[in-house]
């Protein structure tokens, strides 16, 4: 927490409220913020994206915000970005702004490819997707424990997986919709089964991104570059 320091001091001095949500102990949190006027609240936010923990941690920062109105949210790890923008997406109306400063914890060269697969392409196409109209991201509920394998969008918009797809392919890059149900293909068609109609919706409204340990920032770039053409046409 020291390291935060001469940013925060600095905000401060230019008149700015700055509060901190942590999942350090109190004891672990340099008692000079406190004297400076700064708000210590605790959250169960992990740096591991296989812990439940980080469903409780979006709520708890959903609650933060909302309570105080703040117009800005700092977000210095992988994992507590991602719970900040899904707890603050549902308060972007309000004008809220989410930023990331990746301090290279699992982006760094020689890491294990692990980290690359599962955080690095995810994080990029949060970053700069999330923002458009209709687009979700794979959701985190208290009751599953996601490995964030692929890269998942979900919309709800007048652009539909079969345009991203179409326009994707224009530029020879290939992605797919979410796993066609067993009982929708004509091998299993005929066997009864049991659903409610959730695996067509995510079937008809999903779509899988390109994601690979081998991905540059050159082409993830392109790729979010050429998706976003689509709200603008």
């Amino acid at each position: 927490m020291n390291f935060f320091k001469l940013l925060i001091r600095s905000l401060l001095d230019e008149g700015h409220i700055v509060d901190i949500a942590t999942n350090e102990d109190y004891k672990k949190v340099p008692t000079y913020y406190s004297e400076w006027g700064c708000k210590v609240y605790p959250i169960s936010c992990v740096r591991s994206p296989f812990k439940k923990n980080n469903v409780k941690a979006i709520k708890q920062i959903r609650q933060i915000v909302d309570k105080n109105n703040y117009d800005l949210v700092h977000c210095h790890t992988p994992i507590a970005s991602i719970c900040a923008r899904l707890a603050c997406r549902p308060l972007r109306k309000k004008g809220i702004k989410v930023i990331y400063t990746a301090h290279g914890f699992h982006f760094y060269k020689g890491a294990p490819l692990i980290n690359w697969f599962i955080y690095y392409p995810l994080d990029y196409y949060k970053k700069e997707l999330e923002v458009l109209e209709g687009i979700s991201f794979m959701p985190i509920n208290d009751w599953n424990n996601p490995n964030c394998w692929l890269s998942c969008i979900f919309l709800s918009g007048k652009i539909k997986p079969i345009d991203i797809i179409l326009k994707l392919e224009v530029n020879n890059i290939e992605t797919r919709p979410i796993w066609k149900p067993m009982h929708l293909q004509p091998f299993h068609g005929k066997y009864d089964y049991i659903g409610t109609g959730v695996s067509e919706i995510i079937f008809n409204n999903g779509l899988c991104l390109p994601s690979d340990t081998k991905m540059t920032d050159e082409q993830l770039n392109k790729i979010c570059n050429i998706i976003k053409e689509l709200w603008v046409e």
